[in-house]
């Protein structure tokens, strides 16, 4: 994922329910370089419709850990998250706050439930 002036990458997801979703993206200004993310924090939400409440929020301090220097981010969803979700298609974004304040839509896209059998 590449930083590109007011412009969110765009990834659609796939989550299997009753299975621990994890995904580790890194953060790149054009050039490739990672972008330092030392001192900012992250959210982010699934929701069925834009309009309605999160199924799924994250933060720093609760399923995003975000790799300073190296421009890593992490997201973990537990499984106990993803079974409670419908199967179908959501939506999600991930918001970045610098350490001045400066909140940035980075990645956004469908976040797809594929229902499960076992339990």
């Amino acid at each position: 994922m590449t930083s590109e002036q007011n412009s969110a990458a765009t990834y659609n997801f796939k989550c299997n329910q009753n299975e621990t979703f994890q995904r580790t993206l890194t953060y790149k200004d054009s050039t490739g370089s990672a972008i330092d993310l030392t001192n900012f924090t992250a959210a982010l939400q699934v929701r069925r419709d834009f309009d309605t409440a999160p199924v799924i929020s994250l933060t720093e301090s609760a399923g995003i850990t975000l790799g300073g220097v190296a421009g890593t981010i992490a997201i973990v969803i537990a499984a106990t998250a993803t079974a409670a979700l419908d199967a179908n298609t959501h939506y999600y974004d991930l918001v970045i706050t610098s350490p001045a304040g400066v909140k940035t839509r980075i990645l956004e896209g469908k976040f797809d439930i594929v229902r499960g059998v076992t339990r």
